[in-house]
C-alpha cells in the first residue's frame, strides 16, 4: 500500500466507502487487515490523545503499543522516546507481553537495559539524543524491529480478539 493510499484509508476519503463509525462489528471483521487496522485506528485516535484517555486496560494496552509501533515506523525508537508518546515508555514492555509480542518485548527490554534508558524520567530521555553509543543501540533496535513485524502482527491479532473493548463510541 502506498503512502497516499494509507492516508486515504486513515481519513476515510473514499466516495463509496461507508464510514468506519457506521460499520457494525461484522463489517469491521470483513475488512482486510490493512483496512481493519486503519478503521480501528480511526475509531480510536479521533478521541484519544493520551494514555489517560483510555477507558479500560485492553484499550490502554492497545494505545501503548500502537503509539510505540507508529513512532518507531515513523522515525525510529528515538522518536518514540523524544515525542509525546514517551508517556507510554514505562509501560511498553508489559503491553508488548500482553499482546504476545515477545521478540519485540525482549529487544525493547535489552535496549533499555544496555543503554540504561530512564523510562520514568522524561527530562533525562531528552538527553539521550546526544549520546552516540545510545544512538547506535537505538539504530540496531530499529533495524531489527523493521525486519520482524512481530509487534504489528501481534497487535492486529489482539485487536481482533478484543475489538469490543477497543471501539470508542
Amino acid at each position: 500500500m502506498g503512502f497516499l493510499d494509507g492516508l486515504g484509508k486513515l481519513f476515510n476519503t473514499g466516495k463509496n466507502r461507508k464510514s468506519y463509525t457506521e460499520m457494525s462489528k461484522e463489517e469491521l471483521f470483513a475488512l482486510d487487515d490493512d483496512d481493519f487496522y486503519f478503521a480501528l485506528r480511526r475509531l480510536n485516535f479521533e478521541k484519544l490523545f493520551s494514555i489517560n484517555d483510555c477507558r479500560n486496560s485492553t484499550h490502554r494496552t492497545y494505545f501503548i503499543v500502537i503509539s510505540f509501533i507508529e513512532e518507531v515506523y515513523n522515525g525510529g525508537i528515538s522518536q518514540f522516546f523524544f515525542n509525546s508518546s514517551r508517556e507510554c515508555a514505562p509501560f511498553v514492555s508489559d503491553a508488548l507481553k500482553k499482546i504476545g509480542s515477545i521478540r519485540t518485548k525482549n529487544a525493547f527490554d535489552e535496549l533499555v537495559e544496555s543503554a540504561q534508558i530512564p523510562l520514568n524520567d522524561f527530562d533525562a530521555l531528552q538527553e539521550l539524543d546526544d549520546d552516540e553509543m545510545i544512538q547506535e543501540k537505538m539504530d540496531a533496535f530499529d533495524e531489527s524491529f523493521y525486519e520482524e513485524e512481530d509487534a504489528s502482527d501481534c497487535l492486529l491479532a489482539y485487536a481482533k480478539m478484543y475489538v469490543d473493548d477497543l471501539i470508542v463510541s
